[in-house]
């Protein structure tokens, strides 16, 4: 089993940090607490399965080398921003899908995603001469894409429903209607 020590100010940070050395998620780790004061928290995190830790360092180096220099460079850029959060590469997905997970990242996401956008963008602009004609990198943080294109569903069905049975439809009378009828009528 692989284990990590990490150190931080709280143990939410000290827990992040070894989470990011080992490329894991919090479901397939277990943490331990080795020491807690106010100054500094430290933690071991250990992989609970092996078979985990295996898939996840997989899929954190794909065979795909421009999925790999994408998930490079992103990480720089999150790294530069001052952004604690790990990126791997969504396997079998075509366009190249990049996951962003970590705690707090709001910010990262931005008004109605305007913040993922921009980085989407800046990261096919800088990836762009290793992509083909065409091809481009989709970047998502939490998920976020996805529960937005739900959401964005969700709406569209709400206002294409029939109005309720309470509310009377206006019909118009099969008389002809001039533009003084119309004027008297409102």
């Amino acid at each position: 089993m692989s284990s990590a020590e990490g150190r931080g100010r709280t143990v939410d940070e000290a827990v992040d940090a070894a989470l990011i050395e080992l490329k894991e998620s919090r479901r397939n780790v277990d943490i331990k607490v080795i020491s807690e004061t106010q100054e500094e928290a430290v933690v071991e995190v250990t992989v609970i399965d092996p078979a985990a830790a295996t898939a996840g360092a997989s899929g954190a180096a794909p065979a795909n080398g421009k999925a790999e220099i994408a998930r490079g460079l992103v990480e720089g850029l999150l790294k530069h921003m001052g952004v604690r959060a790990q990126v791997t590469v969504r396997p079998s997905s075509d366009p190249i899908t990049l996951d962003i997970s970590g705690r707090d990242l709001g910010a990262l996401i931005g008004w109605r995603g305007e913040t993922l956008r921009a980085l989407q963008s800046v990261t096919n602009v800088m990836v762009g001469r290793h992509l083909a004609e065409g091809e481009r990198i989709i970047v998502d943080v939490e998920r976020y894409r996805q529960r937005r294109e739900h959401t964005v569903r969700e709406i569209a069905m709400r206002a294409a429903r029939p109005r309720s049975r309470s509310m009377p439809c206006s019909h118009l009378s099969a008389g002809r209607f001039t533009s003084r009828s119309r004027a008297t009528r409102t």
